[in-house]
């Protein structure tokens, strides 16, 4: 048996409490405290073998006192309740539903925690930032003149904690009458009649204030929100210095941990005085669901807000073995369209570089995507009519589904080539120049896209830029697309592109490693695969096909459908509320089905059924005489196939 195992060899240990009158839980985190330093060597050379250094006094069993009958049911419950953070909660908190607040079994473990350094790092919306709401309530609430410090990046993060705590105090009359003072100006402040009081702070994020104003103020108990995202010069300038004067402050850290070596990281991973929580989404009662979702994000996101581990900076945006995975030898002028493809055409204008077009491709039979075109037009020979009729050309040697292009540096071209299109439709003139105002798209990289949380499925806004990106990243890590080894410029930008910071919200924000090398023709790659993924959501989910064909009734529901499957379609899943209404290989399954072959493969896409993109006229696409012709080839099909009236039909099912 190892010493970590053995009670008579724990014992050995040098222990600010008596392994035999604390909880279970206070022996644990012992040997993982032991363990976890056991090879731990600070940068003094001192050894934290066989140490344990967490400042605590242990969490004491329950034991039944023979005061108990001096007491009534109720005094006795108030009794524990005020020694029992958790059962406080439970008998004072209520949330604004109007139920009580009842602590998970991992709150349970973190509240109970006698500690005075504390890192929680644990899954998002698993409600780090409530555990840290109640343990200041019990805290000022069971004790008198405490002073209480919360802090993080931005303002934000405190009003959302001290928010917390006037909805708590608003639910329960009991609470709210205990409060003397309650403002938000010069900052933050809650002050009870017992003299504690709660103070919220902005740190400052990377590159801000330094924790102006947090510098001078007195705390028996600092909470930090979002730790990993709090201005480093904030954290050593003016959190720190506060543990230095007055070590028996107490001080909580918590936060979604990312990629950087912060002073939050160093707490959880390197420092022996820290107690560190860490929990994964798995604690969750909804895990699975959580799961299930998986494919929304990427391997990074992943790793840090659901396993809430640290990410790795030696890499970049996209990871090397990724990129290798994606390279194919092949020419751009070996490409040519395919009638059975979609396209969509991306394009970055910047006056300072030049022009970047890149035009991805979806094989619909093997499911990938391919970069089957990009060209640069150069600083040099940039002008406002050069970049256009560019786009023009590649649009009349593509014919692609869409043309998504950067509004940020090109707006003036937008509005020319929008001007140029309407031209050719009130002249009737090019079809190809026609149909581009029906299908240029304008994204604006600053803005912000509306999406649904996976967790709480409510709505909520994610910065355009990061949705582009991790829409690129989760291609490539699932192996999706393919891009040509010869073209150096875009695998050189691949691995150049890289996180140069974190924002004080957690959102990214990305760089380069090295400027000469850009990212010009990287943001047009991404504006295409953008693209597929705002206006081909059907490439991305397998949904059933509801057609009528004329089939014999089934005899349990009725139905003449092939493939009725109607009680599986969701809202979300209906084809009428699509921006497409089918794809082009569920197209060409059906008209061969109906007419013997396919009308698109073998007359093209203007014999497709969708309704023509350039007018009630159908200039351009589709031809006028296209409906007759398949009502023809309809007829020939029942003639070649007409059977006795009184044969009964098979069933589908």
């Amino acid at each position: 048996m190892s010493q970590l195992d053995s009670l008579a060899d724990l014992r050995k240990i040098k222990l600010p409490f008596n392994i035999d009158k604390v909880e279970d839980q206070c022996i644990d985190c012992a040997r993982a405290q032991l363990k976890k330093y056991d090879n731990y060597t600070d940068e003094f050379g001192v050894s934290y073998r066989g140490k344990f250094t967490v400042p605590c006094k242990g969490i004491l069993k329950t034991i039944d006192s023979p005061l108990k009958a001096a007491f009534s049911k109720e005094e006795w419950e108030d009794l524990e309740a005020a020694n029992n953070i958790s059962l406080w909660a439970e008998k004072f908190l209520v949330l604004p539903n109007g139920q009580k607040w009842i602590p998970r079994w991992y709150q349970k473990e973190v509240l109970s925690c006698t500690s005075t350094r504390k890192c929680l790092r644990i899954s998002r919306r698993s409600g780090k930032t409530d555990m840290a709401v109640v343990e200041i309530l019990y805290s000022i609430f069971t004790n008198t003149n405490l002073k209480v410090v919360i802090a993080g990046p931005q303002k934000n993060h405190a009003e959302e904690i001290i928010n917390r705590i006037r909805a708590f105090l608003q639910a329960n009359p009991l609470l709210q009458e205990c409060v003397k003072r309650d403002v938000s100006a010069p900052y933050y402040e809650i002050l009870l009649t017992n003299g504690s009081r709660v103070r919220g702070f902005a740190a400052g994020a990377k590159g801000g204030s330094g924790g102006i104003g947090i510098r001078g103020q007195d705390a028996d108990k600092i909470y930090i929100e979002e730790a990993a995202y709090v201005d480093e010069k904030a954290m050593t300038g003016a959190i720190l210095p506060i543990l230095q004067t007055t070590p028996n402050t107490t001080l909580v850290a918590f936060s979604t941990p990312n990629a950087f070596l912060t002073t939050y990281r160093k707490f959880c991973e390197q420092d022996p005085q820290y107690k560190e929580f860490h929990y994964t989404y798995k604690v969750l009662p909804h895990w699975k669901n959580v799961e299930a979702d998986r494919a929304a994000f990427t391997l990074e996101e992943w790793q840090c807000e659901f396993l809430a581990l640290f990410g790795d900076t030696s890499e970049g945006v996209y990871k090397a073995g990724d990129i290798d995975k994606s390279l194919s030898s092949y020419l751009y002028s070996s490409c040519s369209p395919n009638l059975r493809w979609k396209y969509v055409l991306g394009a970055d204008w910047n006056e300072k570089h030049g022009a970047e077009i890149v035009v991805l491709g979806f094989n619909p039979y093997s499911g990938r995507f391919k970069v089957v075109d990009a060209c640069v037009i150069e600083k040099a020979e940039f002008t406002q009519l050069a970049s256009v009729d560019k786009v023009i050309e590649m649009n009349r040697k593509w014919q692609p589904n869409f043309l998504y292009v950067d509004s940020g540096n090109g707006s003036t071209n937008i509005e020319l080539l929008m001007k140029i299109s309407n031209d050719n439709r009130i002249k009737k003139g090019d079809p190809n120049k026609a149909r581009i105002m029906d299908i240029l798209k304008a994204y604006d990289s600053g803005a912000a896209i509306e999406t649904k949380d996976v967790i709480t499925r409510e709505k909520k806004k994610v910065p355009a830029k990061r949705f582009m990106v991790n829409a690129s990243i989760r291609m490539f890590e699932n192996h999706q697309i393919e891009i040509s080894a010869n073209d150096k410029v875009l695998e050189d930008q691949l691995r150049n592109y890289i996180i140069a910071r974190i924002s004080p919200n957690g959102n990214p924000v990305y760089g380069v490693l090295q400027p000469r090398i850009g990212d010009h023709r990287l943001d047009a790659l991404n504006l295409a695969i953008v693209g597929f993924q705002l206006e081909f959501s059907d490439l991305y989910k397998e949904t059933p096909v509801n057609i009528q064909m004329g089939a014999a009734p089934d005899p349990r529901t009725g139905s003449q459908s092939v493939n009725y499957r109607k009680d599986l379609q969701t809202e979300e899943d209906n084809p009428a509320d699509r921006r497409l209404e089918s794809t082009d290989t569920d197209r060409e399954r059906l008209e061969t089905a109906i007419y013997g072959a396919s009308m698109t493969s073998t007359y093209g896409r203007g014999m497709s059924n969708r309704k023509s993109r350039i007018g009630p006229d159908n200039t351009g696409k589709d031809d006028d005489t296209d409906h007759l012709y398949r009502d023809k080839c309809l007829q020939n099909k029942r003639n070649r196939s007409k059977v006795r009236q009184d044969r009964p039909k098979r069933s589908t099912f």
